[in-house]
């Protein structure tokens, strides 16, 4: 029952990003990039997002592994990672580090070494950000400074435009 209810819940907010305009709370925007642990799909390591290299732009994409507008996003991205090859990605979720890791395989991610991808599983992010839905994007120049928070499926041009300006 309580799968079910999380998986409404993840449903839910995936419908709720496509209503949604993008919101950024004031206080956040050129806020450093805030530290917190993902799980990684090894189900042991966690990694800090303090880690991420500060020469590159960082795209942190939060998503449900059943929403349908997180698997065009994530299938764009990778459809033009030719073009994006010099932007970090992080795509985690807080579903079922199972399900993650289906979805992890079903878009081959390990094949892409700008690609890292975990599960909050405190929900720091969403807490941090008040996640109103998913697909849920926060991209940090190369300093780790908040550029721009954006909801929904986004064209990959934009992301490439904000995350290199």
């Amino acid at each position: 029952m309580k799968k079910i209810f999380l998986v409404a819940v993840i449903w839910m907010m995936g419908l709720t990003a496509c209503f949604e305009p993008p919101v950024m709370q004031p206080d956040l925007k050129g806020a450093k990039l805030p530290s917190f642990d993902l799980l990684l799909l090894d189900s042991t390591t966690k990694y800090n997002t303090a880690k991420f290299d500060d020469s590159k732009p960082l795209v942190l994409l939060y998503l449900s592994p059943d929403c349908p507008y997180c698997r065009a996003q994530t299938e764009a991205i990778i459809r033009d990672m030719r073009t994006l090859k010099d932007i970090q990605f992080c795509l985690f979720t807080v579903a079922p580090l199972m399900q993650f890791r289906s979805f992890y395989k079903e878009y081959q991610l390990g094949k892409y070494p700008n690609i890292t991808a975990g599960v909050d599983y405190d929900d720091f992010f969403g807490k941090h950000f008040n996640v109103p839905g998913v697909p849920y994007m926060a991209i940090y120049d190369s300093r780790k400074r908040l550029k721009e928070v954006l909801i929904g499926q986004v064209d990959v041009t934009r992301i490439r435009d904000i995350s290199q300006n």
